[in-house]
């Protein structure tokens, strides 16, 4: 039976404004309340405030969480800080923004060059500051889109853009030599060495973040309750491979450029066991499958076979519940994507009892 939504979803859709064409909702409740975020490709976000039935606009660059929110949309703030990297900046674009957690802006400098400032709330500028310094070497064929500037007084980095093609604007892996290139780039950062001191990452953790999305989905659907249980009961997977862990590796944070991979949004970082960002990537590709096709066909599959895995081996399917459930709940939260958060709760109970 697919999960009942509940009553506050289409109290807070009601109190929002149209929607613009391709934007997409996104919301982030807490309790009775919920921050609801309107992102569209190429516009800035519209983020908003609903409690009883009233929204408030938020403004970013008076986000007090985030200590450099006054950089936000203004290139002369910027560049008293990035000016001698990028020099003369035109224009500051905001594109993506958390409040409280993080913003990211585009730079345009006056030679046309694109740079990305990254604003991040303190605590995660701290992380990303020990991630960053923790890499040693990288792996020829891979680049890691680490800052170019840090800038401790605002919590914020500069980064340059990532070379080629995001893997999401291209077409399904299915193809041997893309599907070549990408398990190659995920072997390669799971081989990059670190110094001591980054975080460690295991299936608890991958485990609790998905307990933690089924949570916060359950303003807006009772059967999350069910599912965490179900997560609750898997064995965690014998030991695997350990390495560098992205730890949000997906299809939008890998670039490929002819025999060179790029990675981005990297503060991160962490060491653990592999499978975590292989089996999130494939699962991130089925997924692509089922939003742009209705079906899965195929590459994601022929991907985890090209990573060696057994799509049968109990270790893989434990990671596959999880990392199915966190999307389930993160699409119940996208409201046009109800029905395929549905599917996607369906599959991850059934994986998990699969194995438990």
């Amino acid at each position: 039976m697919a999960p009942t939504t509940l009553p506050l979803l289409e109290e807070w859709c009601s109190a929002l404004p149209a929607l613009a064409p391709g934007e997409e909702l996104i919301l982030r409740p807490s309790g009775q309340k919920c921050t609801a975020t309107l992102r569209g490709e190429g516009v800035a976000p519209r983020v908003f405030v609903i409690h009883a039935g009233v929204r408030s606009a938020l403004d970013p660059t008076a986000d007090a969480g985030l200590p450099g929110a006054t950089l936000i949309d203004a290139a002369e703030h910027c560049q008293r800080w990035v000016g001698e990297v990028t020099g003369p900046l035109v224009e500051a674009s905001l594109v993506a923004w958390r409040p409280g957690r993080r913003a990211v802006v585009r730079l345009r400098s006056e030679d046309g060059r694109v740079h990305w400032l990254k604003l991040l709330d303190p605590k995660t500028y701290r992380r990303a500051v020990v991630a960053f310094a923790a890499v040693r070497h990288v792996p020829s064929g891979l680049r890691l889109i680490t800052p170019t500037v840090l800038i401790p007084a605002v919590c914020g980095y500069l980064a340059p853009s990532a070379d080629g093609t995001p893997l999401h604007h291209l077409l399904t892996p299915s193809h041997p030599q893309l599907l070549h290139e990408v398990a190659q780039a995920v072997t390669s950062l799971g081989a990059v060495e670190t110094a001591p001191g980054l975080p460690e990452s295991d299936f608890q953790h991958a485990r609790d973040a998905a307990c933690g999305m089924l949570e916060k989905a359950a303003s807006v659907s009772v059967a999350g309750a069910t599912l965490e249980a179900a997560l609750q009961r898997l064995p965690a997977p014998g030991c695997g491979p350990r390495g560098l862990v992205h730890g949000d590796l997906h299809d939008k944070q890998l670039f490929l450029h002819g025999a060179t991979a790029s990675v981005i949004d990297l503060e991160g970082m962490a060491v653990g066991d592999t499978r975590f960002d292989a089996i999130n990537l494939v699962e991130h590709l089925r997924l692509r499958d089922l939003q742009r096709h209705g079906r899965d066909l195929g590459g994601a599959d022929a991907l985890l076979a090209r990573l060696g895995f057994s799509r049968d081996a109990s270790e893989v399917v434990a990671y596959q519940a999880v990392v199915r459930a966190r999307l389930s709940a993160v699409y119940r939260l996208r409201p046009r994507w109800l029905t395929l958060a549905d599917r996607l709760h369906e599959e991850a109970l059934a994986l998990a009892h699969q194995v438990s």
